[in-house]
């Protein structure tokens, strides 16, 4: 996004570790500088950006609500416009966590935070003149087999395990930015003023060699180390990982398209649970309940 001009704020947990990957990316990466060309009845000028004054970090947890709430504060002095979201974070809990909230934390980061960060930004985001939301979600939703389990959400009741739950927190992702896509449709329809919804589209990026696997039991996560060379081979480079995020933020061929769900940049159908209108409605209303927002 930077190569291409972009003015890209990482909203990260740890400064040390986003200024660590500002300089990676400063170093390695191919960048240009942005031009910004004259509005109407003005002589063309042409500013220059460096791309070290596009990198930009925001302190943000996404598994602590407040840190988010303060980060969209932060985010607003900025005085920056928004015209991307892209919603990336994402953990794999080997033993049950809970957040400051007492929520579960991996539905609490791969979902929840990114709920309350996404509708405290979509003020914004309906501003752009192309608004887009992307959902960084998982093809393992499909492991939770019998859909969304609104009754515990929390896996209180349920025995926890590594990927049931993460599961569950994937199926969320796909379902709230189906919902999203839906309530973004109506808005527009029923608004006097004049405005295009903001699009949302999900995307599984592969399986991609990263530290997600971090919180992985020592029966899982050592035989991940172990064989990484064999590993590697199977699993996608970060960047590469990154590539249908990319393509979703600023491919031309989506203007106007909105709720569709991506693996290599191409649309793939989803499943019953992910499709259930009613269902979304009610996590909708859940979650709203448990972040402090609102219903509506």
């Amino acid at each position: 996004m930077l190569a291409a001009g972009a003015t890209v704020i990482m909203a990260c947990r740890s400064e040390s570790r986003a200024k660590q990957a500002m300089e990676d990316i400063l170093t390695t990466a191919t960048l240009k500088h942005a031009s910004c060309g004259a509005g109407a009845g003005e002589e063309e000028t042409t500013v220059l950006l460096s791309p070290r004054e596009r990198l930009l970090f925001c302190k943000c947890d996404v598994s602590d609500y407040d840190s988010v709430r303060q980060a969209v504060k932060d985010f607003d002095k900025m005085n920056l416009p928004l015209d991307i979201l892209i919603n990336n974070a994402g953990i794999m809990m080997g033993s049950r966590k809970e957040n400051d909230k007492g929520h579960e934390l991996t539905m609490a980061c791969n979902h929840l935070g990114h709920f309350l960060l996404t509708h405290l930004l979509l003020p914004k985001l309906q501003q752009a003149d192309d608004g887009r939301i992307i959902v960084v979600t998982s093809s393992t939703y499909t492991l939770a087999d019998k859909g969304i389990d609104l009754e515990d959400l929390n896996c209180e009741k349920r025995k926890y395990t590594m990927f049931s739950q993460y599961a569950q927190s994937k199926l969320a992702n796909i379902m709230m930015g189906k919902e999203l896509t839906r309530r973004e449709m109506r808005r527009v329809v029923q608004s006097d003023k004049k405005g295009k919804p903001v699009s949302v589209h999900m995307v599984h990026p592969g399986l991609v060699r990263t530290d997600v696997v971090r919180n992985m039991p020592w029966y899982l996560k050592y035989p991940n180390m172990i064989f990484s060379v064999v590993l590697v081979t199977l699993q996608k480079a970060s960047d590469a990982g990154a590539y249908t995020n990319v393509f979703c933020a600023t491919s031309k061929s989506l203007e106007g398209k909105s709720g569709d769900y991506f693996s290599n940049s191409q649309v793939f159908e989803t499943n019953e649970f992910a499709n259930d209108e009613e269902k979304a409605e009610a996590l909708w209303d859940l979650s709203c309940e448990m972040v402090g927002l609102e219903k509506k």
